[in-house]
């Protein structure tokens, strides 16, 4: 298994049949305009939230 970084925010495992990301939500929903105002994005961000790719 193989792993990497990418940012403070996110990271990766792979192998030569899989590859798995994840990342803290929240910080990805602003980079995508949200904004941080909104209930959802709130949720996430308290919640600790994680995504996987």
């Amino acid at each position: 298994m193989k792993k990497g970084r990418s940012g403070d925010e996110s990271g990766w495992w792979s192998n030569t049949r899989h590859k798995i990301k994840a990342y803290i939500k929240h910080i990805e929903m602003e980079k995508h305009g949200m904004k941080t105002d909104d209930p959802v994005y709130e949720w996430c961000r308290d919640n600790g939230t994680l995504y996987r790719a």
